[in-house]
């Protein structure tokens, strides 16, 4: 019994070292050789494009920088709007304080002229009164002394 085991882990042994054996040649041989030109080709490629990875870095920190800046000088250019927004509304205080004195200076002159019509009204009535001349208030239709 002994010696069945030892024959059957013999051939299993065997068949495991076959198969190896034929996974490594197939692995070996089984390789498809690139020529030298497109091996040459191939390294030049990999060399540009490595190249051109160096330039995008490049540009990729000049934009990050860039972008530094245009962010600090919006958080500027943001301060100023907000620093003209409170002098237009201080503007627009001043402004409709000045259209309200100067509603107030309308109302006031108009009170003034309407006076001074009154007065002038009256001048002429004196003044006719001292020269003697009767005066006919046209607005009653009956004449006054």
């Amino acid at each position: 019994m002994a010696e069945l085991l030892v024959q059957i882990l013999a051939f299993v042994l065997v068949a495991f070292g076959l198969g190896v054996l034929v996974g490594f040649l197939f692995w070996r041989f089984g390789r498809v050789c690139e020529p030298a030109e497109a091996h040459r080709s191939r390294e030049v490629e990999s060399r540009r494009q490595h190249a051109e990875f160096v330039d995008l870095r490049r540009e990729l920190q000049t934009a990050v920088e860039a972008a530094a800046g245009l962010r600090a000088e919006v958080a500027n250019l943001q301060a100023g709007l907000h620093q003209a927004w409170q002098v237009r509304d201080e503007a627009q205080r001043h402004c409709e304080a000045a259209v309200q004195r100067r509603a107030a200076a309308d109302a006031e002159l108009d009170r003034v002229q309407t006076h001074l019509g009154y007065l002038q009204r009256r001048v002429t009535e004196l003044r006719v009164a001292r020269s003697g001349v009767p005066v006919v208030d046209l607005r009653d239709g009956a004449g006054a002394a």
